[in-house]
């Protein structure tokens, strides 16, 4: 998400964005292209897109790299099991 007004400066990743400039630049004559996101957000990516001309339009072929750099929290990692039957617990436990 690239949104200026509430903080967000730069997307990490947006292979959205970049299929629709890879299509745009085709009908320049460009038909490859390397888009590099996430600096200054420490995350940086890369995504490369081919064009070719097909009798539908631009057929776009994206590509790239990803690392994990965070894992989830751990709380992300729970699930709401119910209380068992007859228990006065009505909490949620964790499996």
């Amino acid at each position: 998400m690239f949104a200026p007004s509430i903080g967000v400066a730069e997307d990490i990743a947006n292979a959205n964005s970049t299929a629709c400039l890879a299509a745009y630049l085709a009908g320049q004559g460009i038909t490859d292209i390397t888009v590099d996101m996430g600096d200054s957000l420490r995350t940086p990516s890369t995504i490369t897109a081919t064009t070719r001309h097909s009798p539908s339009g631009p057929l776009v072929h994206l590509g790239g790299t990803a690392e994990i750099t965070r894992r989830p929290p751990a709380v992300a990692l729970r699930r709401h099991r119910p209380p068992a039957r007859g228990s006065r617990s009505g909490g949620p436990q964790t499996l």
